[in-house]
């Protein structure tokens, strides 16, 4: 993933496919939800 990529996501720029949500997760042993929770929710 670049640099440019991540920077997108962090900044709600874009928003992961699925299977890269999963993947991100999966980095970090973490769930979906977890990783990509809506503080605004």
């Amino acid at each position: 993933m670049s640099r440019q990529a991540v920077i997108a996501l962090e900044t709600e720029r874009h928003d992961p496919s699925l299977d890269l949500a999963y993947r991100i997760a999966a980095t970090f042993d973490r769930p979906v939800e977890e990783i990509f929770e809506n503080p605004h929710a």
